[in-house]
């Protein structure tokens, strides 16, 4: 915590980029990772996440950026809406680090999730890309909807515009 603690504090913010989100980490139950955590005292790793959060989230709202969702912050003016027009990605995501996924260009891009192989691959060169392709229907469907709840509203015309589907038919649970 010290380290990113000492320096996120210290950055000036100066690139201008309108919106910032923190991913940390998040340890899914049941893979070897999340045993290995457990067994090192998970408890004690989550509090030091949520105290990362808490540093960064003052330090932002310090300089200027208003807490948009849970992980995310924008400059005044700059309200990122993550289910805008096209089908829920309307911008790119940039994937960085292993196991990370994004969009970019309109096409879902995976990053090598074990460590030691995107380290070679890495060190070869490449940014780690194993995977490109046309995200399907579905899974633009579950995007929207997700990042729809996640900014705490859902835009029902939107996706009936963009799906020709009614989302509670699609997802009636």
């Amino acid at each position: 915590l010290s380290d990113w603690s000492s320096d996120v504090c210290s950055s000036d913010l100066s690139t201008g980029a309108p919106n910032i989100a923190l991913n940390p980490l998040e340890l899914t139950a049941g893979t070897p990772l999340a045993a290995r955590a457990a067994a090192i005292g998970f408890d004690e790793i989550d509090m030091e996440k949520r105290r990362w959060l808490e540093v960064t989230r003052h330090h932002l709202q310090e300089r200027g950026f208003e807490h948009q969702r849970a992980r995310n912050f924008a400059r005044p003016g700059f309200r990122h809406r993550y289910n805008a027009a096209t089908v829920g990605v309307s911008y790119d995501i940039l994937p960085i680090g292993p196991g990370a996924y994004g969009f970019v260009g309109g096409w879902a891009v995976h990053i090598e999730p074990d460590l030691a192989r995107w380290r070679r691959l890495v060190s070869e060169g490449s940014i780690g890309v194993t995977a490109v392709c046309v995200p399907s229907t579905d899974e633009l469907k579950r995007s929207f909807l997700i990042t729809s709840l996640l900014e705490l509203g859902f835009d029902r015309e939107g996706y009936v515009s963009i799906f020709g589907a009614d989302a509670f038919a699609d997802f009636p649970s």
